[in-house]
């Protein structure tokens, strides 16, 4: 079987990244306005359109990991929405830069997660080993800014601080995939509230055309072997596994076909969200609720084409 590139295995890992925001409470403010107050803003910051319940509301503020202020018709009646996703791009600073500047709107252009290419690989040759290839990843987490109207604490907050959150989601993702091997090495991190090539003078120009900040994460990602049973399948097109979420973000169990979680009365962890394998909003369980995953019922095998029923739930 022919090893997919680096780009492609990232690919299903970054559309995991948890999209959902938990917040406590909203205020109506009275002018068009309302402020939701959320302890984990994620990498929310201004000038995006956000869908909750099928209303659009566009972000006027952020406060990071405080509040939120929106715009909109109404008051909004939820508490845990789904936000914008990143975009991602692979490629070389100039391959990357001439894609983006064919995009009129920043929403398709930011919030970025660019690998850099080219990279390294180091490929196990040793047929019994379970892993496939260790990756050498650039990988760089870019938004907006302003620099030359912030201060150095603007930058930190309003740039800086959203793309950290941002990494480190996309961190527990990677962290968690079935198909990357335990990360034993130490990944290095640098923040770019001015992200651009520097000199020592300090920068000269804008890498992409534009001012940004950035946060640098450089990873070795060890990936598993792939087989070819499982090259394409979908081995299920429902919501499983589901993440089960308190208010606060964390995670409190992830559910595989046939399993359950019965939410538990009182507490400050209710009620819970679910999220689905592609970190969407599933469903929102208040105390005492019960929320169960769909059964997968067969496993397609994309080689020879055959169906295989499964007796036992998939663990």
């Amino acid at each position: 079987m022919e090893t997919r590139q680096i780009f492609e295995r990232l690919i299903p890992i970054i559309n995991m990244i948890d999209a959902s925001v938990i917040c406590q409470s909203v205020v109506d403010n009275g002018d068009g306005s309302y402020t939701f107050q959320s302890k984990y803003t994620k990498w929310l910051t201004p000038g995006y359109n956000i869908t909750i319940l099928g209303v659009e509301y566009f972000i006027t503020s952020v406060d990071f990991n405080n509040t939120i202020t929106v715009t909109g018709p109404s008051l909004p009646t939820v508490l845990t929405f789904d936000i914008y996703r990143p975009i991602f791009k692979h490629g070389t600073m100039k391959r990357v830069a001439n894609e983006l500047n064919e995009v009129v709107l920043q929403a398709g252009r930011l919030p970025l997660i660019w690998l850099k290419e080219i990279l390294d690989e180091r490929i196990h040759f040793d047929v019994t080993e379970s892993i496939d290839n260790d990756a050498d990843c650039n990988l760089y987490f870019i938004t907006a800014c302003d620099f030359p109207n912030w201060s150095q604490l603007d930058g930190d907050v309003k740039a800086i601080r959203p793309m950290r959150a941002l990494m480190n989601e996309f961190i527990k993702v990677l962290a968690n995939n079935q198909y990357v091997a335990e990360l034993t090495s130490v990944g290095q991190v640098k923040n770019f509230k001015n992200f651009g090539t520097y000199d020592d003078k300090g920068v000269q120009r804008n890498i992409f055309n534009e001012p940004l900040s950035a946060v640098h994460l450089r990873i070795t990602i060890p990936f598993f072997k792939e087989c070819d049973c499982c090259d394409g399948s979908q081995l299920d097109n429902r919501p499983a596994p589901g993440y089960v979420l308190d208010n606060a973000g964390n995670i409190l169990a992830v559910l595989y076909s046939n399993e359950y979680y019965i939410v538990q009365g009182g507490g400050t962890c209710l009620p819970v969200t679910i999220l689905d394998q592609y970190g969407n909003t599933i469903d929102s369980v208040a105390s005492g609720g019960t929320y169960e995953v769909t059964a997968l019922e067969s496993i397609v095998d994309t080689i020879n084409e055959n169906e295989y029923n499964i007796i036992e739930q998939l663990n």
